[in-house]
């Protein structure tokens, strides 16, 4: 059973269809991670940023070693279903092939950053990816 923290006490529980996206690099270099997530617009309507996946449009972020930290895209903290994710040590998208280091499972197939169903809870929870 889940701890109720007492700021969400009075609160009713509601149905979640997105997660936080928080990245932690537990490597020993500086990586680079492209993303694109599936979140709900203003309207409620399902849409893929910063492009659809087959789009050429990622948002780039960069990590230090032990670096972690929730993801932000122009001013939004990034909350989704679903992500297509990869990650490298080398600064250019174009230019991995000469990277040491590549992550690339979820680049051209979508992760679930929770159960299809959703889940239930006080507030949304975290999804953290970690690159190590």
């Amino acid at each position: 059973m889940e701890k109720v923290d007492p700021e969400y006490a009075e609160q009713q529980q509601q149905e979640y269809h997105r997660r936080y996206l928080k990245i932690t690099n537990q490597s020993n270099q500086t990586i680079y991670v492209w993303v694109k997530y599936l979140t709900k617009t203003s309207e409620g309507n399902w849409q893929w940023f910063p492009s659809d996946p087959d789009g050429s449009k990622w948002a780039t972020y960069q990590f230090k070693p032990g670096e972690s930290s929730y993801l932000n895209d122009d001013g939004f903290r990034v909350n989704a279903n679903r992500v297509r994710i990869w990650a490298g040590n080398s600064q250019s998208a174009s230019d991995w092939q000469s990277a040491t280091f590549v992550w690339s499972q979820f680049e051209k197939r979508d992760l679930r950053l929770l159960p299809e169903e959703g889940e239930v809870g006080y507030y949304m929870r975290t999804y953290e990816h970690v690159f190590k």
